[in-house]
């Protein structure tokens, strides 16, 4: 540019895919500098996604609990994280808990933008939408709720499904917390998912309600995405067994999560279970779980150094 470029030039260009705008006038050699050394690495995570694609089947991973206090957010917080230390820049985590996620609390994460500027009124760019991603340090790319509950209200559903689907085309592993019940955003996480991770615990109302959303799900022949129960808070004396529960759901659970008194405390220092250095059963039922949903490729690669942290 020979002038400073106005902001609808500037949107503009960034709609079509320019990685920076930079106005000559009020630019420094650093800043020049910086802005080219930015592209770069850019481009170096692009061909990087690019290069593992073919290898990685897509999967768009549904954490669902229709009851709260599950720790439906716990299970989709400690698979994303696990998996991005495997796959580092190749998942992204969307909270569609839109009235009351707290994945970025459970992250240690302060976004600075949301999934209500990502939604806009328009197409969604995905050079735009990366801006309002937040990095977590295990590689991870959060996309969080508004902060307010009217804000929330002013997210469409078909804004949510271009953004979804976006970021589904750039990110071989997406994993979607969801709200409790079936709402709206609910319905959207089912219509892109190829996998459901169903979360119960132990006790009788959250067992039986999982059991009609399955139901539900069979009824409406949504029967074509991968389906996996995790059972948490497993080893709870409730007087009811795990093979009970199972009988109860109609699934096994692929997945037992015994009680830690460690898991809330780590959430609410905003570090999942698996980011730290415990070794206990909980944190080894967790790690069993990310393997789980790695493809074959991740599962073989010198990339296990990540699955803790500092590692």
């Amino acid at each position: 540019f020979r002038t400073a470029p106005t902001q609808d030039t500037v949107l503009t260009f960034l709609r079509q895919g320019a990685r920076e705008v930079i106005d000559p006038a009020h630019v420094t050699e650093r800043e020049l500098r910086d802005s080219i050394d930015r592209v770069f690495v850019l481009v170096r995570e692009r061909l990087d996604t690019a290069a593992i694609a073919p290898e990685i089947q897509r999967r768009v991973i549904a954490v669902l609990s229709p009851k709260g206090g599950t720790g439906k957010t716990t299970i989709a917080t400690n698979l994303a994280v696990g998996l991005a230390r495997r796959m580092p820049n190749q998942v992204v985590l969307v909270d569609l808990d839109l009235q009351f996620g707290d994945v970025a609390s459970a992250l240690g994460l302060t976004p600075e933008h949301s999934l209500k500027e990502a939604v806009g009124r328009g197409p969604v760019d995905l050079t735009s939408l990366k801006l309002f991603l937040t990095r977590h340090d295990s590689g991870l790319a959060v996309l969080s709720p508004p902060e307010s509950l009217a804000d929330a209200d002013d997210v469409e559903v078909d804004g949510v499904k271009r953004v979804i689907a976006a970021l589904a085309d750039e990110f071989p592993m997406m994993v979607l917390d969801t709200a409790a019940g079936i709402d709206e955003y609910v319905m959207v996480a089912l219509e892109f998912a190829t996998d459901l991770i169903f979360v119960s615990t132990t006790d009788v109302p959250s067992i039986r309600a999982v059991a009609k959303q399955i139901e539900a799900l069979d009824r409406i022949r949504l029967v074509e995405p991968r389906r996996t129960f995790v059972l948490n808070r497993s080893d709870a004396k409730v007087g009811l067994s795990q093979t009970d529960i199972e009988a109860t759901v109609g699934m096994t659970a692929a997945h037992a999560i015994p009680s830690s008194r460690v898991i809330p405390v780590s959430t609410n220092q905003g570090v999942p279970h698996i980011e730290t250095s415990a070794n206990d059963t909980p944190a080894r039922a967790l790690r069993d779980m990310v393997f789980a949903f790695l493809p074959e490729s991740a599962r073989n690669s010198t990339a296990r150094r990540f699955m803790r942290k500092g590692r």
